[in-house]
């Protein structure tokens, strides 16, 4: 057996590194790597009750590489790009984009692969109410007295925009009525 394998063991050798040569030049030239882009919607994962969000990206471009009988495969619903809140705080923060691909692929680049979010807590504020009238009354009519249901309004809404209210004012109209009236 030992005799059979020296026998001609230099052509032997020859032939071996052809034949690796030629299949890796066949499989380069039937299906080359290429690189592709895809866009996928941003999505969002652990995000807190009682908060509002807000970034300042939806999607995220993948720059991916493959074999070509890949992507015949696959379609842009295969590819995933999402945001974990899970230990997000309250406040202006850039977080990470996570990236899931299909087996094969190499991820070459994403942009972005940071996303500024904006986390911004729910809350509700008692502020006073202000009614100012505008118009005038009929002629020789004159506005005794104003009456309102109520003195506060409970306001709800993200703190940040919550906490800037001061005070609601309403706007009642005159415009030439001679009777009591009801808005």
């Amino acid at each position: 057996m030992m005799k059979l394998l020296r026998q001609n063991l230099v052509l032997k050798c020859i032939s071996l590194f052809l034949a690796l040569g030629l299949w890796l030049y066949v499989m380069n030239e039937q299906n080359p790597s290429i690189t592709d882009t895809v866009t996928v919607s941003l999505s969002v994962i652990n995000a807190p009750d009682g908060y509002q969000i807000h970034h300042d990206s939806d999607s995220v471009k993948l720059h991916i590489k493959a074999p070509r009988s890949l992507f015949a495969a696959v379609d842009n619903s295969d590819f995933k790009a999402y945001v974990d809140l899970n230990n997000a705080e309250e406040g202006t923060q850039s977080l990470p984009v996570h990236v899931q691909i299909p087996s094969g692929f190499e991820l070459v680049s994403s942009s972005p692969e940071k996303v500024s979010f904006t986390i911004d807590k729910i809350i509700q504020k008692q502020v006073p109410v202000d009614l100012i009238l505008s118009g005038k009354p009929a002629d020789g009519i004159v506005v005794a007295n104003v009456k309102q249901s109520a003195d506060t309004i409970t306001v709800e809404g993200p703190r940040s925009q919550v906490n800037a209210v001061r005070r609601a004012v309403g706007y009642i109209g005159l415009d030439n009525n001679k009777d009591d009236f009801t808005v």
